[in-house]
């Protein structure tokens, strides 16, 4: 099962305006509230800019079983994401120069069996369940088709 969760971290603003050092800061931040929400078999991964991927392994069950579970997932996911981020600015002192940055994510979810499908198919029915989310007004998980 592949979640392809995407943007509105608000990565290049908060490049442009507190530098990279900040912007990693956040990136870190997001990927481990994201590895919070998965099992140790699971996979967090940065795809590039603010999208990532989540990869759930050795799932049991029907499609449908494996939907809900994903959704679930995917839920847990969006409110970890959504809880304000403490950043400390570069060169402040712990506690000194702290700003808060709200995000949101846009999920879509890809269920396929072993060898049913090629990871770039997984990968474009994810992206495509993702842009859907996004289209529907973000933060929300939706099911590829």
């Amino acid at each position: 099962m592949c979640l392809d969760a995407s943007g509105s971290l608000n990565f290049k603003p908060v490049n442009d305006k507190y530098g990279h050092d900040v912007g990693d800061k956040l990136l870190v931040e997001a990927a481990l509230r994201m590895q919070n929400c998965v099992r140790d078999v699971d996979t967090v991964a940065r795809v590039g800019g603010d999208e990532f991927m989540v990869l759930l392994g050795q799932m049991d069950g029907s499609s449908e079983a494996a939907g809900e579970v994903a959704s679930s997932i995917g839920k847990n996911l969006l409110d970890a994401l959504s809880v304000p981020y403490a950043l400390t600015l570069a060169g402040s002192k712990a506690g000194a120069g702290v700003v808060s940055h709200c995000c949101t994510a846009s999920i879509g979810v890809a269920i396929f069996c072993k060898d049913q499908f090629s990871a770039d198919d997984i990968i474009s029915c994810a992206d495509a369940a993702m842009y859907r989310a996004k289209r529907g007004g973000g933060s929300r998980v939706e099911l590829a088709a």
